[in-house]
């Protein structure tokens, strides 16, 4: 991912993108945020630009299908799958504060005064107050605007609980765990462009920790004293995890980070089917 750093006076725009009758529906939304219209022609370059990001984000180009692992979303995925059945998060910065080499990378035409760099989309799913996150990223360095665009999505959505598809060896990770406990769904998952490091996991939501992290805020959160730890970055200790887990349901609870970001190892607990 192709990541820069903003001076401290620079704040983003908050918008959620989406059709209008889902953008009326948000519990909470603030009032000085934007809500964009996806069916207005108007705003197909600032989308377009935005949906470059996605793909420069996940797989270092700027257009879908990089290779077979890659995760970038191809643009009908974007509209048909994210934009009309739920709705898009984003933060936005005026262009002339991206890097000019990024910004005609998400911008080739140049007609956008403002690029959306920070993103966060999850679906609704058959259970009330049950969303699937589905895409994360932030090209921001050192402002924690990953953890808030997720965690103002989850609250402008009113979601309770959360499943979510991550892998274990990148350093979105450790931002999912401020959100609470990763009780491991599904691990490996076959069907997943990136197999053998992807797990489906379940997250109940605290309102008041996804109040504060909307805001900016961090706050510790306490786990119980990891039962096991593997490395995410060895085969065999995974391998080892994962049919000790099949056993017994676990959820993931710490990681200590590498200086890469990446999660060096990671503990969990044993708990209850």
């Amino acid at each position: 991912m192709q990541r820069f750093s903003l001076p401290p006076h620079v704040e983003p725009r908050l918008f959620a993108a989406g059709h209008r009758q889902a953008l009326e529906r948000m519990v909470w939304w603030p009032s000085d945020a934007e809500r964009l219209d996806a069916l207005d022609p108007a705003l197909a370059p600032f989308l377009l630009s935005f949906n470059r990001a996605n793909c420069l984000a996940y797989d270092g180009l700027p257009t879908p299908g990089a290779n077979s692992a890659a995760l970038g979303m191809p643009r009908w995925v974007f509209l048909d799958c994210c934009l009309l059945p739920s709705l898009v998060f984003g933060l936005s910065v005026p262009r002339d504060v991206v890097p000019r080499s990024l910004a005609d990378l998400l911008d080739p035409e140049g007609t956008c005064q403002a690029l959306g760099v920070a993103e966060y989309i999850a679906l609704p799913s058959l259970e009330p107050g049950v969303f699937i996150g589905v895409s994360l990223f932030s090209m921001v360095e050192g402002r924690r605007w990953g953890a808030r665009i997720k965690a103002t999505a989850l609250r402008a959505l009113g979601a309770q609980t959360l499943i979510g598809i991550t892998q274990v060896d990148r350093p979105a990770l450790r931002l999912h765990l401020h959100f609470g406990a990763l009780h491991v769904m599904a691990a490996p998952v076959p069907v997943h462009g990136l197999p053998d490091t992807t797990i489906v996991y379940r997250t109940d939501l605290d309102p008041s920790q996804i109040e504060a992290l909307s805001q900016g805020e961090v706050r510790a959160r306490s786990y119980p004293d990891p039962d096991f730890t593997f490395s995410p970055q060895s085969a065999d200790e995974r391998t080892r995890w994962l049919a000790a887990m099949h056993a017994r349901p676990a959820a993931i609870v710490s990681a200590a980070a590498r200086p890469d970001g990446a999660p060096e190892r990671l503990g969990g607990v044993w708990v209850e089917p």
